[in-house]
């Protein structure tokens, strides 16, 4: 109990200390609602990033098609900045996550993030690609949510976890194996979701 009651002040005076800040991104190559914009350029600040992406679901498989690789890389990436920008988000994201719990807020948990995502990608035309929700740390109140996608017919232990939470919209990825949350497939995830 001493022990919950200590990782709790160290995490309000991390916080506190760390100062929240707003979160707002620019031109992520989408309009507000989501829909992307003709201009978008591969050419731009965001492009390192969407290739070394694409790179890393290309590496999934050997039958991965490239475009679908780059399509769900522009995708994923920068979506996650058009939801920080529709969540309102607010820096750091455990600080963000206290806002929505206290009504603050409307949306911006990793739940809400996963969902939104996924089905953005759902809605993509490729055929290359398995998607899940993966859940850690589940009944704690450490529990976390992220889009895990894998190549088709893969597990999504063999996947790569995307995650726009971790990082305030600023899409996080890593393989499943290798991160720091052990990883299941929720069964059941849009129950949570629905209450939104």
């Amino acid at each position: 109990m001493m022990d919950q009651m200590v990782r709790g002040a160290f995490l309000l005076v991390l916080l506190f200390s760390s100062g929240c800040v707003s979160v707002h991104y620019q031109e992520p190559g989408y309009v507000a609602n989501g829909d992307p914009l003709f201009y978008a350029s591969v050419h731009d600040e965001y492009s390192e990033r969407i290739l070394g992406l694409k790179k890393d679901l290309e590496s999934l498989s050997n039958d991965i098609d490239e475009r679908e690789a780059f399509l769900i890389a522009n995708t994923a990436i920068r979506f996650s900045m058009v939801l920080a920008n529709q969540y309102e988000l607010v820096w750091p994201p455990l600080w963000h996550n206290h806002l929505v719990n206290k009504g603050k807020r409307k949306w911006g948990l990793c739940y809400h993030w996963a969902h939104d995502l996924i089905e953005r990608l759902r809605g993509l035309d490729q055929k290359s690609f398995d998607f899940h929700i993966g859940i850690a740390h589940e009944d704690s109140w450490r529990t976390h949510t992220s889009v895990i996608i894998s190549a088709k017919g893969q597990t999504f232990e063999d996947g790569i976890v995307l995650d726009p939470w971790r990082n305030s919209g600023t899409l996080y990825w890593i393989s499943t194996r290798e991160d720091r949350y052990p990883w299941k497939l929720e069964r059941s995830p849009w129950k949570r979701h629905q209450e939104r």
